[in-house]
């Protein structure tokens, strides 16, 4: 499906888009050397390095977000509680597979939907 042809997506924003993506591959050296960053060496020194795991711990805590309890609604009550889901991705077996997906089978996640089920009552 051409969704620029379609009119759904307008082709200035994909022009953006590439644009910025190129800026990045240039500013990172990548017009000059497109391997310039595969190097085993440094593979093994900076997948899962101390320092990165450390990183993404903290942008990991910086992104927590901290909701009010007013009239004290949480925590929710176990049982006699009615919870409605709603949207497209709610029965949905691979949004929640994220930025994985493309390495996982198709419909093997679990739904929020199939999640919630399994608690009764």
């Amino acid at each position: 499906v051409d969704l620029v042809k379609s009119g759904k997506v307008k082709e200035s924003l994909i022009d953006d888009a590439v644009r910025r993506i190129l800026r990045v591959k240039f500013e990172l050296g990548l017009f000059d050397d497109p391997y310039r960053y595969c190097d085993e060496k440094r593979e093994k020194e900076v997948v899962g390095s101390r320092a990165n795991n450390e990183g993404v711990l903290d942008m990991a805590k910086k992104s927590i977000v901290l909701l009010k309890n007013e009239k004290n609604l949480l925590p929710l009550k176990k049982s006699g509680q009615k919870i409605a889901l709603i949207g497209a991705l709610a029965n949905d077996k691979n949004s929640p597979l994220g930025s994985w997906r493309i390495a996982a089978s198709d419909d093997t996640a679990v739904s929020v939907l199939e999640g919630m089920q399994q608690y009764k009552g």
